[in-house]
């Protein structure tokens, strides 16, 4: 498929991006202290993977296996380990046996990759077939209806 027909103009700048070159992210482990990973997506047989680069060597979770993105302190891990403080500033991706926990300067660099990684999961999921496919649970719509329909 071609990612630009199903993920709006303001997504797909960042989705370049992270296919291209990456981004640096601190990632929160289930053990160990937060560090900065570069993350970027990669493409094994059609799927898509957000990977980094761990301590043994490059790991992964698959937007197929997700199945839901959290933004705020929503994880087991980020409960015990996060500053509440800056809970806007947390993202997670949680699958069934792990989450992948994730930190950012910003709000507004969490917003992005938030709509770009619940637009990529519901297309993962098979409930995203263009930009005018709405199938997506109410949470997941109330950040990207406006913007996709936009662009529908």
């Amino acid at each position: 498929f071609v990612v630009q027909a199903v993920i709006p103009p303001a997504q797909f700048g960042l989705f370049q991006q992270l296919a291209a070159q990456g981004a640096q992210v601190v990632k929160y482990p289930r053990q160990g202290r937060p560090a900065k990973k570069a993350f970027r997506f990669s493409f094994v047989e059609g799927n898509i993977y957000l990977t980094w680069k761990g301590k043994f060597g490059n790991q992964g979770v698959g937007m197929g296996e997700v199945t839901a993105v959290l933004p705020g302190i929503g994880t087991e891990v980020l409960k015990w380990s996060a500053q509440a403080a800056k809970a806007e500033q947390y993202l997670s991706l949680v699958c069934a046996d792990r989450s992948v926990d994730l930190f950012f300067e910003t709000v507004e660099e969490r917003n992005s990759w938030k709509d770009l990684l619940v637009a990529l999961h519901a297309k993962e999921q098979g409930r995203l077939l263009g930009v005018e496919s709405m199938e997506l649970a109410d949470d997941e719509r109330d950040s990207l209806f406006e913007q996709l329909v936009l662009y529908s």
